[in-house]
């Protein structure tokens, strides 16, 4: 089941910074974290990149950005490489699993800086703004050859009410999740309305 998409208005929002369109999707988020000699402090708030699509037969380009938010990020640091890869806290204990709760910003809209690469084609016989102001999210978390499918707790559009035209959406999704270890993957997927992915964006630790 696709997760109910909910409104909440609210202040204008800053403007995206520009160093996000440098991120690639985060096969590990050593690069998005705080580094020195002992290894990279993560932060409460990482990008996790950027992509652009082209809807067909509209010819209209969407641009995405996304990011992931937990507090717990905060007290998480990773030290080492490949195998010898540890995720220990701030003391140097050893943390076994993700924060239980993490929360997905996702920007899409024409107004969203563009990508350096091209755009990928999807078909839709909907308008841009109906494109972008009915996406639904899932989470897919791998472990081995093993899958689990997590629908959002809570998904919002935030800003522009869905209502009122706009040539940018912003939704903030929430999952509330059981423990997982953090040597499993998980990637982000954007659905259309019809439940097709349209885009997915990747969050691993190890």
């Amino acid at each position: 089941m696709l997760g109910r998409i909910s409104v909440q208005t609210l202040p204008p929002l800053l403007a995206i910074s520009l160093s996000f369109l440098a991120l690639l999707p985060l096969a590990a988020v050593q690069s998005q974290a705080q580094s020195d000699d002992s290894g990279a402090q993560l932060h409460a708030a990482m990008p996790l990149g950027g992509d652009s699509m082209l809807l067909q037969p509209s010819n209209q380009r969407l641009n995405m950005l996304a990011t992931v938010e937990a507090k717990d990020f905060d007290n998480i640091k990773l030290t080492g490489n490949g195998r010898s890869r540890k995720v220990t806290d701030l003391s140097g204990n050893p943390v076994s699993s993700f924060p239980r709760e993490l929360t997905f910003r996702f920007t899409i809209g024409s107004r969203t800086i563009k990508q350096e690469t091209s755009a990928y084609t999807v078909n839709t016989p909907v308008s841009l703004d109906k494109f972008q102001s009915n996406l639904h999210f899932r989470l897919k978390v791998f472990r081995g050859i093993e899958v689990q499918n997590f629908d959002p707790a809570e998904a919002k559009i935030v800003g522009i009410p869905p209502q009122v035209p706009c040539d940018e959406r912003i939704y903030r999704v929430t999952f509330s999740l059981p423990e997982i270890p953090v040597s499993d993957r998980m990637m982000l997927e954007v659905l259309d309305e019809a439940g097709a992915r349209v885009a997915k964006f990747h969050l691993q630790l190890m």
